[in-house]
């Protein structure tokens, strides 16, 4: 019951999309991935270690996290399940991981090694066509990251987050804590602080403990325009 119970979790990872169960019942047959258990706080790779295997999030949070040699923390990724880990890094001539990854929510993962990887691609096309799909995605998604983080001061990146968000009536929970967000913009904890707070005074929002109401919406798409600080 619990091999099928993630042979099913697998079917739903963008790696084993578009597949017929007849495809994938072949494939989990001749193929036994490794599963680990998730805990918040756990670190699953440690920062340069080497990547010889690809980690697929079946359940559950991670983070990507570098620090650097001052000892600064700055979360640069997360991770929600289902998805493929640093594809990209798999297959490149040094693949060390440059990030630490950490669980931040239980869950479990599936690892499968590079040389079975391969047998799989061999086999059947379209994981392959799936998998370099995803390596795509990551590069775009990589692209906008550093724009995000080199180009824009602190209250831009907030304003961008918060518009990007769902929400409801413009009500948004925070999926982050403000510390987790800090880290995810490359500041620290009193500057973000500091900006949620004039962004408060101004009357553009309103925080209420995880959650964010945005009272005036175009005010804040002006603050995600401004090229100076107040």
């Amino acid at each position: 019951m619990q091999k099928n119970t993630i042979q099913e979790q697998l079917a739903r990872t963008p790696l084993f999309a578009n597949l017929t169960e007849k495809e994938l019942a072949t494939i989990f047959t001749r193929t036994i991935p490794q599963i680990t258990k998730l805990n918040p706080g756990k670190t699953l790779i440690h920062q340069g270690a080497e990547y010889t295997q690809l980690w697929i999030l079946l359940s559950g949070t991670a983070e990507g996290r570098i620090t650097d040699y001052s000892g600064k923390t700055v979360t640069v990724e997360n991770f929600s399940s289902p998805c493929i880990i640093a594809p990209a890094i798999l297959f490149s001539k040094n693949p060390i991981l440059p990030v630490e990854l950490i669980a931040t929510d239980t869950g479990r993962a599936a690892i499968i090694r590079k040389e079975e990887l391969i047998n799989i691609f061999t086999q059947h096309p379209t994981v392959m066509e799936n998998f370099l799909a995803d390596v795509s995605e990551k590069l775009i998604t990589l692209s906008s990251r550093l724009s995000f983080v080199l180009f824009l001061n602190i209250r831009q990146k907030l304003a961008r987050y918060l518009l990007a968000m769902p929400h409801t009536e413009n009500r948004i929970k925070l999926p982050l804590s403000i510390s987790a967000l800090a880290e995810y913009f490359g500041t620290s904890r009193p500057s973000l602080s500091r900006e949620l707070s004039i962004l408060t005074k101004k009357g553009i929002i309103k925080k209420e403990g995880k959650y964010i109401t945005i009272l005036d919406r175009k005010a804040l798409k002006k603050e995600l325009d401004r090229t100076g600080r107040d």
